[in-house]
């Protein structure tokens, strides 16, 4: 694995703003564009240069050609035509009469030529001191064409000695001042030629050497800049490839070096940023995979023990039930029992009703009496035992309620009401009982209360009547106690029915906690793949 990288963001505090660190942190399209400004300076600075050098040249040449070549040109034919005015001289001395008209015109244009050759010179861009030196210049040949002209005017007198004579006085010493003058302008013109053609020379090699310094110094400079901004570009650009490798390899601990503020350093800090979010990210969903896992294994747990509790319920319920169905079943006896007491009874009163009209026949009916008080006796003894068994059954009822907590709440208070009905059976079967013992104990006794039968009848009717509401009564509290028992048995009934989907319900949501804690385990497995800064340094 790579290793981690973090992010220098102190370097710009401690080295402070350089010119290197500027450049830096400019956009890459100003970098670019101060990297072509700087070439194109250094081109223009080359081509200015150009241009004044060769300015530089054409001025040079410019005064060869305009200046020094017309200056020697003018200062030799001077000379030239000098030596052919002191040669005509000589030729007129020396000369007949027909001669001297044709020297003395040649002279004349000689003179013209002197006059024209002045006005030439002086048209050359002279300074203030050549032009005074060629006026002193044109002075002494002024002073020579007047010796000259003397001679002539002796010769063409043919005054041949005097004539003869001038040249070799003062004409030559005119003669030599002028051609000695004539001789140091050409002389000064051709050394200023030479300056003038050295001076070219010296511009054109030194504007050679600059100009092929500057050349390599913008192709440097080019490479330079390009070189540089290549790698300013593609060095970030391998960092982020680097670090993106990384966090493709499920690696969240690289950072990169941040060195500029350009759109390759706002890469990198944009980078860095991300792979901190993103390991903070894998970080948090590492602790709440943690903490899911340790949920689902607390909901596993709980539901495996809500799964028992409610499995024991059920079966609870179940027993209940049970208990219920046989309750039932003891009820509707007890009330089918109730009805035949009451048929019973209601047949006991009819029969008491008709006694009063046979007393008569009390002694031939004493044995069916005491056969009707041992029947009677039997049916409060079944009574009794209705209402014990009710009582017990209650009980029972209660204490199954009572097991059955918040859910049994209703129920219990049935059991209640059927308990307290069943104490009233028991009562009111106590009551007939002592009753029946009391007939029973007269029939015994019919033969010596014969005389009294007539009053015992009375009250004979009297008991039997409320016997028949005592009787009533309990057929009633039996029907009641049957309705009551049905509604507890169904109430049992969708107990168990809820109870039975309760525990279905608890095995899925078993099945859905180990499934959900699985799916955590696998997303534990697949976020373990990252590593994280921490996690890094940790391990």
């Amino acid at each position: 694995m790579f290793p981690p990288r973090e992010m220098d963001t102190t370097n710009s505090e401690r080295e402070g703003v350089t010119p290197m660190k500027w450049f830096m942190d400019r956009k890459i399209a100003t970098k670019l564009l101060l990297s072509f400004v700087a070439v194109l300076m250094l081109m223009s600075c080359l081509g200015v240069f150009s241009v004044y050098q060769m300015d530089k040249v054409n001025d040079a040449a410019t005064e060869i050609a305009h200046k020094w070549e017309p200056s020697v040109r003018i200062s030799l034919t001077l000379e030239k035509v000098l030596a052919r005015v002191r040669s005509t001289e000589f030729q007129h001395i020396l000369g007949n009469q027909e001669s001297m008209a044709t020297l003395e015109k040649a002279l004349t244009e000689r003179y013209a030529e002197f006059t024209q050759l002045q006005q030439d010179y002086r048209k050359l861009p002279l300074t203030p001191e050549e032009t005074a030196s060629f006026d002193q210049v044109s002075k002494t040949l002024a002073a020579y064409l007047v010796e000259h002209r003397k001679i002539i005017a002796l010769s063409h007198d043919n005054r041949k000695d005097e004539a003869l004579a001038l040249t070799k006085g003062d004409s030559l010493k005119a003669y030599r001042a002028i051609d000695k003058q004539f001789a140091t302008l050409r002389q000064s013109s051709i050394d200023h030629k030479e300056e003038a053609n050295t001076l070219a020379d010296q511009i054109y090699d030194s504007s050679q050497h600059w100009i092929i310094g500057l050349l390599l110094a913008g192709i440097a400079l080019g490479l330079a800049l390009a070189i540089a901004i290549a790698r300013i570009v593609s060095q970030p650009l391998a960092q982020a490839l680097q670090l993106a490798r990384q966090v493709a390899d499920n690696d969240l601990t690289g950072q990169v070096r941040v060195h500029s503020a350009d759109e390759t350093g706002q890469l990198m800090q944009a980078l860095n940023h991300m792979t901190q979010s993103l390991g903070n990210m894998v970080a948090e969903v590492h602790r709440s995979i943690s903490v899911i896992d340790t949920a689902s294994g607390e909901i596993a747990s709980g539901n495996a023990d809500l799964s028992a509790r409610t499995e024991s319920q059920a079966s609870s319920l179940e027993e209940t039930a049970s208990a219920m169905e046989e309750l039932t079943s003891t009820v509707r006896q007890n009330a089918d029992h109730a009805h035949q007491a009451n048929e019973l009874v209601a047949t006991s009163s009819r029969l008491a009703v008709q006694g009063g009209a046979v007393v008569d026949q009390v002694v031939q009916t004493m044995g069916e009496i005491r056969t009707g008080s041992a029947r009677i006796a039997d049916i409060t003894g079944v009574i009794d035992g209705i209402a014990f068994q009710t009582n017990i059954l209650a009980l029972n009822a209660a204490v199954e309620a009572a097991r059955a907590g918040e859910q049994g709440r209703g129920f219990a208070v049935v059991a209640t009401e059927v308990r307290s009905l069943a104490q009233r059976s028991a009562a009111a079967a106590r009551e007939i009982k002592a009753l029946i013992e009391g007939s029973v104990q007269q029939v015994a006794t019919g033969a010596e209360l014969v005389d009294q039968a007539g009053q015992t009848m009375h009250e004979i009717v009297d008991s039997v009547a409320r016997v028949a509401t005592l009787m009533s009564e309990i057929a009633v509290a039996s029907r009641e106690q049957s309705r009551g028992i049905d509604e507890i048995n169904h109430a049992v009934t969708q107990m168990d029915e809820g109870t039975q989907q309760n525990a279905a319900l608890v095995e899925q949501a078993a099945a859905a906690a180990h499934s959900l804690r699985d799916q955590t385990r696998q997303l534990a497995a697949l976020v373990a793949r990252f590593r994280l800064r921490g996690m890094a340094h940790a391990s």
